[in-house]
């Protein structure tokens, strides 16, 4: 897949997945071998399960600030807002198969000043 190809994946990861929460779509984006690293979580099912739990809350949502990409690997830098709390991150995808396979990230919660 192409950079920008990849860059849609995870926007549609990201915007579609998580704001929607359309977890349907999990099989469209997430490889079945997906791992999230710093979670250590194995597998698209087990990723599914706790992704539900984390975006449980409607009103969460998800704002990617910056965004590239060189080869199968893309970054984004983003916001989450979910009620009155709010975490910065920055993600680090590795794209096979035109799916989203792996997924290291650390964030923070921003505290309110």
């Amino acid at each position: 897949m192409s950079i920008e190809a990849n860059k849609a994946l995870v926007r549609r990861w990201q915007y579609d997945v998580l704001n929607a929460h359309s977890f349907d779509l999990f099989d469209d984006v997430l490889h079945p071998n997906f791992v999230l690293h710093d979670a250590n979580v194995h597998g698209r099912e087990a990723a599914r399960a706790l992704f539900k739990e984390w975006m449980s809350n409607p009103s969460g949502r998800f704002e990617s600030l910056d965004m590239f990409g060189e080869g199968d690997k893309v970054v984004s830098r983003w916001v989450l807002q979910d009620g009155d709390k709010r975490w910065k991150g920055i993600s680090i995808f590795r794209i096979a198969e035109g799916k989203i396979i792996e997924d290291w990230f650390c964030s923070e919660e921003i505290k309110p000043d």
